[in-house]
């Protein structure tokens, strides 16, 4: 009898206590927080639960996880990448002009604000939060930003710059509710229109083609500088050489000529000489005056 009156309360026990005594795991990787439904600290607990085991009750408790490492995802108009809708981003420069854009973006939440991000979005749900509340907001800064920016600027050579201020604008409204933007970017180029594409390929067609003629121009600059160098360079040599030509330099040749012509005399004398001019070169006589010259 007293086995019989004893078990309904051991039945009972058995199915209350893993219901009093429930436990969860948070793994590697992810943090967990407690929200208390009854009691006198109802609402999230202010302390994140790290990893491992959690026990909670089940009947006014439940333990949400969030991953806290980096979460990557792509907005994009190709519906074989990432979600299956258009999810470009668009947005108004300063001269009014659409640009559309494809996004590539790296997140992560911050371990000791996770109770913040869930007060904030009440869910565990981090790919409704990617591709709805993040990117309202990015988009939304887009505009912000671009109103300061020109097409050609967001095209070419701005364009690092207009994505950093997005990015730290985003970075400053997430930071709050624990979330930390680590990278943020378009995949390939933003798409304003064609006519305006097709404008800012031609002037930097024409660009290019001005700087070659400059380059050109440069080159041919500097080899009449070179030629004009060696012309002054040459007259110059000529001008000095010629200051230098005097009576003493002429005479010092004359005399190098007369030691020339002594070191080639074998000894003889001329067969003609001058009266008054001294020593004449020898004329060799003709073979018709050497014959009467015989006879």
């Amino acid at each position: 009898m007293t086995k019989i009156t004893n078990l309904p309360t051991i039945l009972l026990l058995a199915v209350l206590f893993p219901i009093l005594s429930a436990c969860t795991r948070v793994g590697p990787g992810h943090v967990g927080i407690k929200i208390n439904y009854a009691g006198t600290y109802r609402g999230v607990e202010d302390v994140p639960i790290k990893t491992g085991w959690v026990w909670y009750n089940p009947l006014s408790q439940q333990v949400f996880e969030y991953p806290t490492f980096v979460q990557t995802a792509v907005w994009t108009h190709n519906k074989d990448e990432g979600s299956p809708l258009n999810e470009e981003v668009s947005f108004n420069t300063k001269e009014g002009l659409i640009v559309t854009g494809d996004i590539s973006l790296s997140y992560s939440l911050i371990r000791d604000l996770v109770p913040m991000f869930y007060i904030k979005f009440r869910s565990d749900d981090l790919g409704l939060f990617t591709h709805g509340y993040l990117r309202n907001v990015a988009r939304d800064q887009f505009n912000e930003v671009a109103g300061r920016y020109s097409v050609e600027e967001i095209y070419g050579p701005k364009k690092e710059q207009f994505l950093r201020e997005v990015i730290e604008r985003l970075n400053k409204l997430m930071g709050d509710v624990g979330v930390y933007l680590e990278q943020f970017g378009f995949i390939g180029a933003p798409r304003p229109p064609k006519i305006v594409i097709d404008a800012i390929n031609a002037k930097i067609t024409a660009t290019q083609l001005a700087m070659q003629s400059e380059n050109e121009l440069r080159r041919t600059e500097a080899e009449a500088k070179k030629v004009i160098a060696k012309a002054y360079g040459e007259a110059e040599s000529n001008r000095i050489l010629s200051q230098s030509i005097n009576q003493q330099l002429i005479a010092w040749r004359q005399l190098q000529i007369t030691e020339q012509a002594i070191a080639k005399w074998n000894g003889q004398r001329p067969m003609v000489e001058g009266g008054e001019s001294g020593l004449l070169l020898q004329i060799p006589m003709p073979q018709a005056a050497k014959q009467e010259a015989k006879k």
